[in-house]
């Protein structure tokens, strides 16, 4: 038996922060590298300012660009 699920301030139920970095877009589907392993996922769970390169954050519901202190993109 679990207990009731825990919610972040940001609002997942994801307790651990997955970062990623896009590889490739094809078709409806992305490609990005989490960690060393290649996962596949919609394309439609990437924010649309995503380009090939991008680090990535994982925010419960959609894939988004990793900001920095100055709000810029981390790969820019």
């Amino acid at each position: 038996m679990t207990g009731p699920k825990k919610t972040t301030a940001e609002g997942s139920r994801c307790a651990i922060r997955r970062t990623g970095v896009l590889i490739d877009v094809h078709d409806a589907t992305a490609v990005i590298d989490v960690e060393g392993k290649v996962v596949r996922i919609p394309a439609a769970k990437l924010a649309e300012d995503i380009r090939a390169g991008d680090t990535l954050e994982w925010s419960g519901g959609l894939w988004t660009k990793v900001r920095n202190e100055n709000g810029n993109a981390a790969s820019e």
